[in-house]
């Protein structure tokens, strides 16, 4: 099968570099007063992602905005800009010109001639995902051709409620994410294109609401937040009519582990329906966004918020997740937190015994906890309260109690998505395409 290779707008040949997304005249606005000038647009990567208009003023014909003052700085940039309020986070003045580094405040720098505009497709450019293959059926990779040489890249399709969007390995991605591991950082990994089945146009509220929905399911399958950036859309006639850059919540590439097996590109294909069902059910959805949040700045693990901190912020996730199982099947809800998780994992057919490890194994013997979920609200309740109630040392337990958290919250996630299939299990996994049939 021939594969159309997706262009992206926007690519670099190496992490942590500067992007240049255009040049324009803009206007800046703030209490009635004007100012017009050019400005040229940079995505700085780097350890944060952010764009930053250089914005340059002659002063000889208007007088200069004094951005100190009170009042929304309003930001307008090339002739189908939107307005966006805008931070000045640098400025120098001579007699005759002025330069400032802007940045916007929230949401995002859009363009459109008119925002009822309907899209035929879009293409967005994502970054520090992994470079994956589907080993496994169906097999959606593709091979690219450079001049005499070839490699495989890897490609995968995502369906669902009437969308498909492909996700496409860029040429350069393997050598990025070597990079990426040496240095940190950030870099454009993947190009994504978004149309409707069947050729449908949408709207650019359609579009977001995509963006956000596939945002939180690339982060899920990271393991990290995974930002998307810079939508572009086109017409029937294939012209741009639609742009905009801004970061969505983000994390630099670190080393990290899931649920995802990065050999195995096509279990993405097959969980990303059931996540979109219960990521919009109307007793689901507030759970598992917040069990979301709370997994994926606990999987920063000592590079973010600290193991010790990390497991507060799963048993958060898993009690959360748990509850809502309990009401939507119609369960009492038990008071200790151990049998609340307990009882949903029943309920979900998760198994509930310690796994091989043997620190967890030698508190246990001692009588320290019994299963899965006790050791979990053990040790975090060891952790929180100032008296000490285990026999056994709390520090070598802290690690294996918030990996068997983290690896409790993928798998309940994995099960209200009505998934099935092969993943990777952070508890015993010992190498990439090591993967088992999930429980």
């Amino acid at each position: 099968m021939m594969v159309e290779q997706i262009a992206p707008k926007f690519w670099s040949d190496a992490p942590n570099v500067t992007i240049e997304l255009g040049s324009a005249a803009i206007e800046l606005n703030q209490n009635e007063k004007n100012a017009t000038g050019h400005g040229t647009a940079r995505l700085y990567l780097g350890n944060r992602e952010r764009v930053i208009i250089t914005a340059s003023f002659d002063l000889s014909s208007q007088p200069l905005l004094h951005v100190e003052d009170q009042g929304k700085l309003m930001l307008r940039f090339g002739e189908f800009g939107h307005a966006v309020e805008a931070i000045c986070i640098e400025s120098r003045a001579t007699n005759d010109t002025c330069e400032m580094q802007l940045l916007a405040r929230s949401g995002a720098f859009s363009f459109y001639r008119d925002r009822r505009v309907r899209l035929q497709k879009a293409v967005l450019h994502l970054l520090n995902f992994p470079a994956f293959v589907c080993l496994g059926e169906p097999r959606t990779d593709f091979i690219h051709r450079d001049g005499p040489s070839q490699r495989r890249l890897g490609r995968l399709v995502l369906n669902s409620d009437s969308w498909e969007v492909e996700i496409q390995e860029l040429p350069q991605t393997a050598r990025l994410t070597k990079q990426l591991k040496a240095e940190g950082g950030n870099a454009i990994t993947h190009v994504i294109k978004v149309s409707r089945a069947g050729g449908k146009a949408f709207s650019i509220e359609a579009l977001d609401r995509l963006i956000n929905n596939l945002h939180r399911f690339l982060s899920f399958a990271r393991g990290q937040w995974t930002s998307i950036f810079g939508p572009v859309g086109y017409d029937k006639k294939g012209q741009v009519v639609y742009e905009s850059w801004g970061a969505l919540l983000s994390t630099p590439h670190q080393s990290h582990v899931g649920w995802f097996d990065i050999h195995h590109g096509e279990c993405l294909s097959q969980v990303y329906p059931g996540f979109l069902k219960i990521l919009h059910d109307a007793q689901f959805g507030p759970a598992v966004s917040s069990a979301l949040y709370w997994y994926l700045r606990s999987n920063r693990a000592g590079e973010g918020a600290g193991i010790d901190s990390g497991l507060i912020l799963s048993q958060a996730a898993l009690e959360r997740l748990a509850l809502a199982v309990l009401t939507a099947n119609g369960a009492q809800i038990p008071r200790p937190a151990a049998e609340k998780l307990r009882h949903a994992c029943q309920l979900l057919k998760i198994p509930i015994a310690l796994p091989p490890i043997s620190e967890l194994q030698k508190a246990k013997r001692v009588g320290d906890f019994t299963d899965g979920p006790d050791a979990i609200v053990t040790i975090r309740n060891e952790l929180v309260h100032p008296t000490r109630r285990i026999k056994s040392r709390l520090a070598p337990l802290v690690v294996p109690s918030w990996k068997l958290a983290q690896w409790y919250i993928e798998i309940f996630l994995l099960k209200l998505c009505g998934y099935g299939g092969i993943y990777s299990n952070r508890m015993s996994a010992k190498w990439v395409g090591e993967v088992e049939k999930m429980p």
